[in-house]
């Protein structure tokens, strides 16, 4: 650039150069013609001299121009290889201006086109919530219907509901009329069949009642009948009737021997008192009671018709022996038939415990025990059971009995109602 500048400040000093040497020359050369005219030809070798001179320092100075005008178009060559550079510089620059500017009219049109293509997205967006609104208020309308459908479907439920209620309350009331009815039938039922029951056992009563009083009388009239033939023994031979008395004494305890099959019968005909007490006390017992009341009935039948047929047996004995006979005979008696209710005992007792450890039997029930025929007895129906005016209450009661109705009472109040039952 400096060597540019000052090739263009030398061109126009270079012209003026010549242009001042030219006028020079051309001055110089009048001056010489006007010196020849002047002198004449003596001077004019001296003229030739100094135009040869000056002819050659304008040689030598034209030299100096010329390598300097070389220099100056070498200068500008370069010059002009440095403006071709420049000039390529600036193109490539322009190029990469243009590019840069297409880059961003590119980024400008992509930046267009993606804003369009949100715009469309949005748009399309948009659609779609719309559509998702007009489902949405599609999908409310059919819950409401829905909710309207089930509403109705509610209310039909409901009035359903209400008709099964009456329904219920209907049936409820007919099985609760029919069930009044079937229990007051059953009530008259077995009301009437207790009266029949009451009427045969009271009827049984006062066949057993009327045979023990004729027993009596046939056992009364039989020892005095002993008395008189004893009297006439001892009459005859006090001998004869020591042997008679001792004789008659042994046939007598060999015909009374072991307790008869009476003595057995006996607690079957106590119990089935028992039993009637307890109907009068509970009116209303269950049907399988009812049925196990017939069955030990036609049981105590039976044994009653064996002891009829086993107290001939004996009345036909005893007519053999004496009166302390007779009277041993009862005691015997009394004291099997003693013996016998408390192996009954005992052996119900068994029974109850095995029932107990099995499947819960009265043991595991205190309060079963209310239906039981022992622990509940009246007082009274005890002071009745009388064999030959002698109590059989310590016996059929028994001290395992009597302290189990002891152990009851303390857990259960019932006014002392045992207390003159489990007396020693």
């Amino acid at each position: 650039m400096r060597l540019a500048a000052g090739c263009t400040s030398l061109l126009p000093k270079h012209k003026q150069q010549q242009q001042q040497q030219q006028q020079q020359q051309q001055q110089q050369q009048q001056q010489l013609l006007q010196q020849q005219n002047e002198f004449g030809g003596s001077c004019t070798d001296s003229k030739q001299q100094q135009q040869q001179q000056r002819e050659e320092a304008a040689g030598v100075q034209q030299q100096q121009l010329l390598q300097q005008q070389q220099r100056c178009h070498e200068q500008q060559q370069l010059l002009q290889q440095r403006q071709q550079q420049q000039q390529q510089l600036l193109q490539q620059r322009q190029q990469q201006l243009q590019q840069q500017q297409d880059q961003q009219q590119q980024q400008g049109q992509q930046q267009q086109q993606g804003q369009q293509q949100q715009q469309r997205q949005q748009q399309h967006q948009a659609h779609q919530q719309q559509q998702q609104h007009h489902q949405q208020q599609g999908q409310q309308q059919q819950q409401q219907q829905q909710q309207q459908q089930q509403g109705q479907q509610q209310q039909q439920q409901q009035q359903q509901q209400q008709q099964q209620r009456q329904q219920q309350q209907q049936q409820g009331q007919q099985q609760r009329q029919q069930q009044q009815q079937q229990q007051q039938r059953q009530q008259q039922q077995q009301g009437q069949q207790q009266r029949q029951q009451q009427q045969q056992q009271q009827q049984q009563q006062q066949q057993q009642q009327q045979q023990q009083q004729q027993q009596h009388q046939e056992s009364r009239e039989l020892a005095q009948k002993r008395r008189g033939l004893r009297a006439a023994a001892l009459r005859r031979s006090s001998s004869s009737s020591s042997s008679s008395s001792s004789s008659s004494s042994s046939s007598s305890l060999a015909a009374a021997g072991p307790p008869t099959p009476a003595a057995a019968t006996l607690p079957a005909a106590l119990l089935l008192l028992l039993q009637q007490q307890q109907q009068q006390q509970e009116p209303t017992n269950q049907p399988q009671q009812q049925q196990q009341q017939q069955q030990q009935q036609q049981q105590q039948q039976q044994q009653q018709q064996q002891q009829q047929n086993q107290q001939q047996q004996d009345g036909m004995s005893i007519e053999k022996g004496s009166d302390e006979d007779y009277h041993l005979h009862q005691e015997i008696l009394k004291e099997a038939l003693v013996r016998e209710v408390q192996l009954q005992i005992a052996h119900e007792m068994r029974e109850e415990q095995l029932l107990d450890s099995r499947e819960g039997g009265l043991l595991a029930n205190p309060s079963a025990y209310k239906e039981g025929p022992l622990c509940f007895l009246q007082p009274e129906t005890i002071r009745d059971l009388m064999v030959d005016g002698v109590a059989v209450q310590g016996g059929f009661i028994g001290e395992e009995m009597r302290r189990r109705c002891l152990e009851e009472l303390e857990m259960m109040d019932y006014d002392g109602q045992f207390n003159e039952l489990v007396k020693p």
